[in-house]
C-alpha cells in the first residue's frame, strides 16, 4: 500500500471531477424531461385545438408537429441509458457495464477493487478513465438536448401560429 500525499490529493481531486460531471449530467437530464413534458404538454393543446385545420395553416401545423416530434424523440434519446463502448471494458470501475473479465467471479472483481485501493496511481488512472466516459456522456446528452431545445423553441410559434390562425 503506497501513501503518497501528491497521490491522494490527485485521486480526491479526480473523485470531485467526477462527481461534478456526473451532476452536469443529471443537469442534462433534467432538461431532457422539461422538453419532454412541454412537448407532450403542447402537443396535447394543438391536438385538441387545431382539428380540422385545413390550407397553408395546415402546413404550419404539419411541420411544428414534426419539430415537436422531433423534440420528443431527442429528449428520450437523451434520457435513454447507454454504456461505455465495449473496448471500455476491461475496467475495473466502470458504471454501468460490468467487466467482461468479472461478469461470473465476483470475488476476483473485489480482489482488483480492493488491490486499486491500495495503489494511489492505479486507482488515479482508473478514476479518470471513468471521468473521460462521463465527460463523453455529457458532452452527448447535451448535443442532444441543445437540438431538442432548438426543435422546441421553433415548433412553439409554429403551432401558436396554427391556434392563432384556426
Amino acid at each position: 500500500m503506497t501513501c503518497d500525499p501528491a497521490g491522494a490529493r490527485r485521486v480526491e481531486a479526480t473523485w470531485r471531477a467526477l462527481a461534478q460531471v456526473q451532476e452536469v449530467i443529471r443537469f442534462a437530464d433534467l432538461k431532457a424531461g422539461a422538453v419532454l413534458a412541454g412537448s407532450a404538454a403542447l402537443g396535447g393543446i394543438t391536438a385538441t385545438a387545431a382539428k380540422g385545420v385545413r390550407g397553408p395553416t395546415g402546413w404550419l401545423l404539419a411541420a411544428g408537429a414534426g419539430l415537436l416530434l422531433a423534440a420528443a424523440l431527442l429528449a428520450l434519446r437523451t434520457l435513454a441509458p447507454r454504456v461505455a463502448p465495449r473496448a471500455c471494458s476491461t475496467r475495473v470501475y466502470q458504471v454501468g457495464r460490468l467487466p467482461q473479465r468479472f461478469v461470473h467471479d465476483r470475488s476476483a472483481f473485489v480482489d482488483a477493487w480492493l488491490a486499486l485501493g491500495g495503489d494511489d496511481a492505479a486507482l488515479a488512472a482508473e478514476l479518470a478513465h471513468q471521468l473521460w466516459i462521463a465527460q463523453l456522456i455529457a458532452t452527448r446528452k447535451f448535443t442532444g438536448i441543445g437540438w431538442a431545445i432548438r426543435a422546441l423553441a421553433t415548433a412553439a410559434p409554429l403551432l401558436g401560429a396554427v391556434l392563432l390562425l384556426s
